[in-house]
This record gives C-alpha cells, sequence and structure tokens, in this order.
C-alpha cells in the first residue's frame, strides 16, 4: 500500500489517504451527548486528536449537540441594554472577555476545611435561553478554595449562593466588592422552561432548604 496515491486507510471510522500527513496533535477527551429525543441513550466517550475530532463534528448527525455558545462581553452587554439580562449593579472591572466576576456582598472569613456561602452583590436575572457556570477565580483556585452547586439554570433570579470551600493549608479572608466566582453564560437552544426552584428569588446567602 506504499506509494500509490489512491491507497486509503480507515482510522477511527474515517477514511484518509495514506500518502497525506495528518497533523497527530495530543489525545483530547471528548465527552459526546446523542439524541434524547431517539429513547436511545448514545453517550459516548471519543478519545480523539483535535484533527479526528473536527471530522466527527462536520459528519455526526448528532453535531449539533456538540456545540454551544459562550455570551462574549459585547453579548453580554447587548443583552443587559435591552432588558434581557439582568446584572446588578453592573461593574466594568467585573465584565471580562467571556466571563464576569461576581463579588463578595459582604465580608466573609473562609476557613480551612469547611464550606462557606457567599452572597453575591450583584443579583442576576437569567432569561429563558441562557444557562450559567460558576467557576473559582484563578487566583482563589491557587489558594485552594473550590466552588460546589457551581450551575444555575435559565430563568433564575436573585443574588447567587457561591459554596466556597477552602481546602488550602490557611484561612482566607474576603473583602466586601472583592471579585471572587466567575460566571460564565451559554446560550440554551430551544429552551421552554424556566427555573422555578425553593432558591428563586434569592436575598443574601441561602442555606439548604
Amino acid at each position: 500500500m506504499n506509494g500509490s496515491s489512491g491507497n486509503r486507510t480507515r482510522v477511527l471510522g474515517f477514511e484518509a489517504q495514506e500518502d497525506i500527513r495528518y497533523p497527530m496533535d495530543p489525545p483530547t477527551l471528548f465527552v459526546v451527548h446523542g439524541d434524547n429525543h431517539s429513547g436511545l441513550d448514545l453517550s459516548f466517550l471519543l478519545l480523539l486528536s483535535p484533527c479526528f475530532f473536527h471530522q466527527y463534528q462536520q459528519f455526526s448527525p448528532y453535531r449539533r449537540n456538540l456545540q454551544t455558545m459562550i455570551l462574549s462581553e459585547s453579548d453580554i452587554g447587548e443583552r443587559i441594554a435591552s432588558g434581557n439580562l439582568v446584572v446588578t449593579p453592573y461593574s466594568k472591572e467585573s465584565q471580562q472577555p467571556a466571563s464576569y466576576d461576581l463579588r463578595s456582598a459582604e465580608d466573609y472569613l473562609l476557613r480551612k476545611g469547611e464550606c462557606t456561602l457567599v452572597a453575591s452583590m450583584e443579583r442576576v436575572e437569567l432569561p429563558r435561553d441562557v444557562a450559567a457556570t460558576l467557576m473559582c477565580r484563578s487566583s482563589f483556585g491557587r489558594r485552594g478554595v473550590l466552588i460546589g452547586g457551581g450551575f444555575v439554570d435559565p430563568g433564575f433570579r436573585g443574588q447567587l449562593t457561591l459554596c466556597l470551600v477552602n481546602v488550602g493549608p490557611e484561612d482566607i479572608t474576603i473583602s466586601a466588592g472583592e471579585r471572587v466566582v466567575q460566571i460564565i453564560m451559554q446560550e440554551v437552544n430551544a429552551g421552554t422552561r424556566e427555573y422555578e426552584g425553593r432558591y428563586q428569588d434569592s436575598n443574601g446567602a441561602v442555606s439548604c432548604r
């Protein structure tokens, strides 16, 4: 099979000519979810180089499930200006290229080995087509601070309760107004429901209900 331009081989289900050299980037783990409406559990893991993942994404009938759009700084600004999204009080200093830094509503002490419920200064109101993920800012992560309960459903309204766990070697002080957690907002395709749970319209840090 050497030397012939027409020779082909199959790798992970994709045909490729042997005489074409494909860049083999380090393998990457992707989680791919199938079509839930088919009634079949088509969730599976693919261990692919980015080269082959691109081909899978291009030709798979489930490619729509691999696509998500994170709201950029301009997207967030436009939605806030139109009243579609609420983040108040808004701070330009907290705005990042593809996220927003939530600030602490008051002073807190994160004791080592404990979970502390921290209220965000901002009240957030998400529309039906936007969900959000919460992640600790890297400066806190480097000191051993982790966050739990880091997903916000479409339609949520209220201050966010940030469940911060200090697994570092020392207590950490948070000052009122300090930027603590990034909120990353993503579009939700064809969303029809909004959050109606027990933490709707939260004020301050709310413990488990």
